[in-house]
């Protein structure tokens, strides 16, 4: 009988064991299920995290691009500007220079010479050519000619 106690007791210490052990089991399992579902919590904030702040950079880098390429328009035409204003003041240039041998000029020669001369520098023409006809006489009167094509252009009879 004595053994029979023993195997009593023996198998109350593993029935014990084997509850304690399914209740830890238990436990443990609710902790893991538990920090999982806190895990997918967390993935799912930072995967709305992670989209908010791809569609605030796509939403930046949209603006940035915008202004980039009102920049680039605006320096284009800065640019535009700038050569128009360089050939305005050629063009002035020209015709200062021009209005000055006007001034000096003595004879009618001497101020269509000047003419001939501010065009060519006006328009950077290789050459101009300026006659006067005799309509009545049916003749060339003069032929002023300037610019360094100059020796190029042919006379004109009528």
């Amino acid at each position: 009988m004595e053994e029979l106690e023993r195997f009593q007791r023996r198998f109350n210490r593993e029935r014990a064991a084997r509850k304690e052990a399914e209740r830890l089991a238990e436990e443990k399992t609710r902790e893991l299920y538990l920090a999982n579902q806190q895990l997918q919590q967390f993935a799912t904030q930072l995967e709305e995290l992670v989209s908010l702040r791809t569609t605030e950079l796509e939403r930046s880098n949209q603006l940035l691009k915008n202004e980039v390429a009102v920049r680039q328009e605006a320096d284009e035409q800065l640019h535009l500007l700038y050569e128009e204003s360089q050939a305005n003041l050629a063009r002035m240039e020209a015709l200062h220079e021009a209005s000055q041998l006007l001034m000096r000029a003595d004879s009618l020669t001497s101020v269509l010479q000047a003419v001939v001369d501010g065009t060519v520098a006006a328009v950077h023409a290789d050459r101009v050519q300026l006659f006067g006809l005799d309509i009545e006489a049916q003749t060339v009167t003069y032929t002023v000619r300037g610019g360094p094509g100059a020796r190029q252009t042919d006379d004109l009879t009528y």
